[in-house]
């Protein structure tokens, strides 16, 4: 996917830039975790289990 969506936009002269992205998606991860830890402690462990879960159902 990031080949399929990189290449067009190289080819348009227009860059990602992989530090700042990743930045985001780090922080929006943090962000929900500490929400979720904060106000629904008891389904933290859960939805760490089902996202594992998810990884290796859809990425492996």
């Amino acid at each position: 996917m990031s080949i399929s969506t990189g290449l067009p936009l190289l080819n348009a002269g227009l860059a990602i830039n992989a530090r700042r992205t990743i930045a985001i998606l780090e922080h929006t991860q943090l962000a929900l975790s500490l929400m979720i830890e904060r106000e629904s402690p008891e389904d933290a462990a859960e939805l760490l289990k089902l996202a594992f879960r998810n990884v290796d159902a859809h990425h492996s």
